[in-house]
């Protein structure tokens, strides 16, 4: 069966020369398709949702800046000072004195996650509020007591509302916005002011814009405003180092930056600042030198300028780092702060304060956005606490850095391309592992660069891990059905197709020969080795194949099998399981009558290398199957059948016919034309068999001739049988007078001349030669 072998690695061998080149096409069509969905909405929201979350959950909490602090309200403290639980009712003198704390408390900056829009809560009826600050007297003096604390400090952000509505009745539904400012007094008492619009276009909050378009216009966030703020607070020579950069329009900056420091309007030198650089990007550099040139500037100072110009110079979305779940950044209680006996103790010295709801202990809260860290009681983080998140991450360059859109395809083309191909290349059960071991290598990766705050896709890319196994699988099943498919096609021109679906199925050949009832058919090309030496290898290779090729399609129409071909010989079998199948033996009859048909037409279109054929049948049990050992197994026929059809194959040379069979094979056989051409004991056996001509079957015409010469032929063999030579020679010899070109009368004329010469022979013919 090395045959067989050699067959399956020729077609194995060539068709992973495809797989690979299919493997690389599924991976970037794979990768493509991941790649283009990564860039919708949907595939971003997944990456958010999915993606971002593992990243944080396998990261852990990060230790909080300590520079930033967050003063919270919450109905615990409310208790504590006797005051109702919703801040939005308290007596707004509170803030005031709360504001006037924290300056004392060197606190750099005080930026309110709280509006303060309509008029001053009324406490007293939840009864009095511990000394901790004096009460204004007299109506409407709570708004004038916190404007008069947020003049005198001179760091507080307050908080503008964005008010949505939607208009109803219009389709598409559209929304008008409105920025609702604090009470004058306060906007005007308060460094600036800025909104806080989270998005809302996602279940979970996991980016903010530093620049907003709001109500027709682009303003800076909370965030991005506490930070010039704080930079104001801190750098007091922006217009010197403007003009150290040689940057124009320098009036301009000096008037807006006195404006900004003198009235708490920064909007308008943001505007400019932001215009300024967004016209002439080179402008950044430019300010970097000065900037690293710069005398007199405290350390803080210069990381908050490079936080300023590390901001994004357009409408963009910044990432956001958290920290960890509820309450991991520094957290102190209100009422911790307006009850200290020293507020030098609160550790607030050059920090940024942020001050609004937090409840870190309750699910029901008052203002809690869903989160990558919402604890699994429910506790989501607040506002404030993402307002003072934002900004830590500006101050610090902490705020995640997503890859771009291009890096994004190219890495889902590269994990496609990879897990396709361990998908497609590797054993079934290989690919399991090494697709996991694959996502968890890329998962590693993935985390190494979010450590460093670059968020690389982790979701989709290990989707496409999870894909690539049943496609991979999908595929091996394919290809290794094409090649078993294309090697049972294959291996059925060197072996029978039921001991080639045994191999296919079974993966080995069977070493167990079966015995069978069979009728063997043995083809000879009269003076093929002449032939050989006339005609040139390639045209007789030519030649042989389109021979074979016809008496394989007449075999095949009567259902035998090609065991083997030899030179010019060919050995065929029609085999049953149990003796005398009468359909079998007519099968092989009729498949040789017309494999001399065809071989006629053949020669009639060679006539100059004809292959004249001569055909012998025989009947009986045999053993069919691989015979061999060491290693090397040919498949064949064992027993006397096929040894004794190619003796009978051989008597053609001496009858001068064509078509001979065995009375094992034509018995019963009615619809046969035969003439019998008698008894023979053929070279190498001891028992005679008696042998046929077979000239026709029922669809093949007989002539009348023909009917005759078998009629006279009978007459004069029955005389040879019984050994009336002189008798049997002239029976012979009249046939001759009418037909001079049949063979066997011609044979056995010769042979009455040589018994009636030399008495003592018996009637049957003993063959001393093939």
């Amino acid at each position: 069966m090395s045959r067989a072998s050699s067959v399956h690695s020729t077609l194995k061998g060539s068709g992973l020369r495809n797989r690979s080149l299919i493997a690389l096409f599924l991976g970037l069509l794979m990768g493509a398709a991941a790649g283009l969905f990564l860039g919708t909405p949907a595939g971003r929201a997944f990456e958010e949702s999915a993606g971002l979350r593992w990243l944080f959950t396998l990261r852990g909490p990060l230790p909080a800046p300590e520079d930033v602090v967050v003063v919270h309200i919450d109905r615990a403290a409310a208790a504590r000072l006797g005051l109702p639980p919703k801040a939005r009712n308290w007596r707004r003198y509170l803030y005031g004195c709360l504001v006037e704390r924290l300056t004392r408390a060197g606190a750099a900056l005080i930026v309110f996650d709280m509006g303060f829009y309509g008029p001053s809560g009324d406490a007293a009826r939840y009864g009095p509020v511990r000394d901790l600050c004096t009460a204004p007297t007299g109506p409407g003096r709570d708004d004038a007591v916190f404007a008069d604390a947020l003049r005198r400090s001179g760091r507080v952000v307050l908080l503008q509302h964005v008010l949505r509505e939607r208009l109803s009745g219009l389709r598409p539904v559209l929304v008008r916005e409105h920025i609702r400012s604090p009470l004058p007094p306060l906007a005007t008492a308060a460094l600036a002011q800025a909104p806080w619009p989270l998005p809302k276009d996602s279940d979970r909050v996991s980016y903010y814009m530093p620049y907003a378009r709001l109500a027709g216009e682009l303003l800076a966030t909370l965030p991005v405003v506490s930070l010039h703020a704080m930079w104001l607070q801190g750098l007091k020579d922006l217009p010197d180092l403007w003009e150290r950069a040689g940057l124009a329009q320098q009036d301009t900056l000096t008037t807006l930056y006195r404006t900004a420091r003198e009235q708490g309007d920064l909007g308008p030198l943001l505007a400019f600042v932001r215009a300024h650089i967004q016209a002439q990007p080179g402008r950044l550099d430019r300010l970097r030198g000065a900037l690293s040139g710069a005398d007199g500037l405290r350390g803080d100072d210069l990381s908050l300028l490079h936080a300023v110009l590390r901001l994004p110079a357009r409408e963009h979305r910044l990432y956001l780092n958290y920290y960890g779940p509820a309450g991991s950044l520094p957290m102190i209680p209100i009422d911790a702060v307006l009850g200290a006996a020293s507020v030098e103790g609160l550790g607030l010295q050059g920090k940024a304060v942020f001050v609004g709801v937090a409840e870190l202990g309750a699910a029901d809260q008052q203002d809690g956005f869903y989160t990558v860290y919402t604890r699994d009681d429910g506790v989501d983080l607040s506002g404030v606490e993402i307002a003072a998140t934002a900004f830590a991450n500006l101050v610090h360059d902490q705020a995640l850095h997503p890859i771009s859109g291009l890096t994004g395809v190219a890495i889902t083309l590269i994990v496609g391309v990879l897990a396709a191909t361990l998908a497609c290349l590797l054993p079934g059960s290989h690919v399991g592992d090494a697709l996991l071991g694959l996502g968890a290598l890329y998962l590693a990766l993935a985390q190494l660069l979010f450590a460093e705050a670059v968020w690389v896709p982790v979701a989709i890319p290990l989707l496409e891990t999870v894909i690539a196994l049943p496609l991979g699988l999908l595929f091996q099943f394919l290809v290794a059905r094409r090649e078993r498919e294309a090697f049972d096609r294959a291996i059925r021109f060197y072996i029978p197709g039921k001991e080639a679906e045994r191999i296919v199925h079974d993966g080995c050949p069977s070493q167990v020969p079966c015995l069978v009832y069979g009728t063997c058919l043995m083809t000879d090309v009269q003076g093929f080795t002449t032939l050989s030496e006339q005609t040139d290898p390639l045209t007789l290779a030519t030649l042989s194949n389109e021979y074979f090729g016809l008496l394989g399609e007449q075999i095949a129409a009567q259902g035998g099998q090609m065991l083997e071909i030899a030179g010019d010989g060919m050995t065929c079998i029609w085999a049953a399981a149990q003796r005398d199948r009468g359909l079998l033996r007519m099968r092989a009859c009729r498949a040789a009558i017309r494999v001399l048909a065809a071989v006629g037409e053949f020669n009639r279109r060679h006539p100059d290398t004809p292959f004249p054929t001569r055909i012998g049948l025989h009947a009986g049990w045999l053993a069919e199957g691989n015979i061999g050992g060491g290693g090397h197994l040919v498949y064949g026929l064992v027993g006397d059948i096929a040894n004794t059809a190619s003796r009978v194959e051989g008597l053609n040379k001496y009858l001068g016919t064509w078509l001979l069979a065995t009375d094992e094979v034509v018995q019963g056989l009615d619809a046969l034309v035969t003439r019998r051409v008698g008894a023979f004991i053929l070279k190498g056996k001891e028992r005679a068999l008696s042998v046929y001509e077979i000239l026709g079957d029922e669809e093949t015409a007989v002539t009348k001739t023909q009917r005759d010469l078998c009629r006279l032929f009978d007459q004069a063999l029955q005389a040879f049988d019984a050994g009336r030579w002189a008798q049997a020679g002239e029976g012979f010899q009249a046939i001759l007078s009418r037909y001079p070109g049949d063979g066997p009368s011609a044979y056995y004329l010769a042979l009455c001349k040589e018994y009636a010469a030399t008495p003592g022979h018996a009637p049957i013919v003993r063959l001393n030669a093939k």
